[in-house]
């Protein structure tokens, strides 16, 4: 899939971020986890899935962090496509984590939010251990952590085989 990249200011920030992006995507084959080819990179923005994934230039200096940035917002769109396997999903972890944090900087903007985080970070974690090695993968989610989504990146971390065993349950694995 060839991506259309739109740089909203042109600014220099934004020529690095969508050079270092297009060069992740000949270093590593991305293929599954592509399922929209539209992306904005707006310097400043809060990076977002919908309705065209926006990326912030805050990572051109980190590919691994951009690639985890990048893998997360296409994994919302994948997780846009199989709502009822997500409804399920998002159930079962209710009943592993009665209560989970909403709002910054430890949960997503809703409790449904935050639920379905946890399988679109369980996934982004998977796919960095894939493409970059548990070693960087680790590196990368300790330092989301400690930034946004701080409980969910942690109960991923600490949790991975149950939420795991979720995901591949509810046929949410690619």
């Amino acid at each position: 899939m060839d991506l259309i990249v739109e740089l909203v200011n042109n600014a220099e920030d934004e020529i690095q971020t969508r050079e270092q992006l297009l060069a992740l995507l000949q270093q590593y084959d991305l293929r599954k986890w592509l399922f929209t080819k539209y992306i904005r990179i707006q310097r400043g923005a809060i990076p977002h899935s919908h309705p065209v994934i926006t990326l912030s230039t805050r990572y051109r200096n980190d590919s691994s962090r951009l690639l985890a940035t990048f893998i997360h917002e296409q994994l919302h769109w994948f997780t846009a496509l199989h709502p009822s396997k997500v409804n399920a999903a998002v159930a079962e972890l209710r009943a592993l984590y009665p209560q989970v944090p909403v709002g910054y900087p430890e949960g997503a903007r809703s409790e449904y939010s935050t639920y379905s985080h946890l399988i679109i970070c369980y996934l982004e974690y998977q796919a960095l251990v894939e493409l970059v090695g548990l070693q960087e993968a680790t590196r990368v989610f300790d330092s989301l952590s400690k930034h946004h989504y701080t409980w969910i990146y942690k109960a991923v971390r600490a949790d991975a085989d149950r939420i795991g065993a979720i995901v591949r349950r509810h046929g949410l694995i690619l």
